[in-house]
């Protein structure tokens, strides 16, 4: 298993007009492997010097609300890229959030802060089903197949599904008027790299 995640790189508006790009929210938010096997579940965040797993930091237990929401997926493993989230009155995504759950170490504290400020476990990326690696299929594929993983399951809690668009200038002036970071484009057919990505 490979230690590293896919980044992006600061891009210039022009992709905005690019038909062969999609485009999603770029969230702000502890982003976040979960890797579910038939006998264990984990979840890794990065390293933000190194860009390698730091399994010390975004724990299972910290985060029981994800733990129940992947544990109920139906299939016996999963590899999901999420953005650990919380959503404020605004709705908007703040860092503060993720980093005070997934920094909360003490297990009679997991609670208070739950209720504070719960979690949104939001995917955005498939890298592997039952045993099957999707990190060379192309994006379209990987996200038809996990908007389908998340959709058949109607009670998650804290689990949800990004989407994406075509209409990619839309969405970024969308995401500047309401405060968020902007917007992440990505290749329709690009497959997933466990690097900053070079598009």
């Amino acid at each position: 298993m490979t230690s590293q995640f896919m980044l992006a790189h600061r891009g210039d508006l022009g992709v905005l007009e690019r038909l062969d790009m999609a485009a999603e929210t770029k969230l702000d938010g502890t982003i976040c492997h979960i890797i579910k096997t038939p006998t264990s579940l984990q979840m890794w965040s990065r390293d933000s010097t190194t860009n390698t797993y730091r399994v010390d930091y975004a724990k299972v237990h910290n985060l029981p609300e994800v733990e129940h929401d992947i544990n109920n997926l139906k299939c016996k493993s999963v590899w999901l890229d999420v953005e650990l989230v919380w959503i404020n009155k605004a709705g908007r995504s703040i860092m503060r959030g993720s980093q005070v759950r997934c920094g909360t170490t003490r297990r009679d504290a997991v609670q208070e802060k739950m209720r504070i400020y719960p979690i949104h476990a939001v995917s955005f990326d498939l890298l592997e089903l039952n045993g099957e690696d999707y990190t060379k299929q192309g994006f379209l594929i990987r996200k038809t197949i996990l908007e389908g993983l998340i959709a058949e399951h109607k009670s998650l809690v804290s689990l949800t599904y990004l989407g994406y668009t075509l209409e990619k200038r839309d969405l970024w002036e969308r995401m500047l008027r309401m405060g968020e970071e902007g917007v992440m484009a990505k290749t329709l057919m690009g497959c997933y790299e466990f690097r900053r990505s070079r598009e």
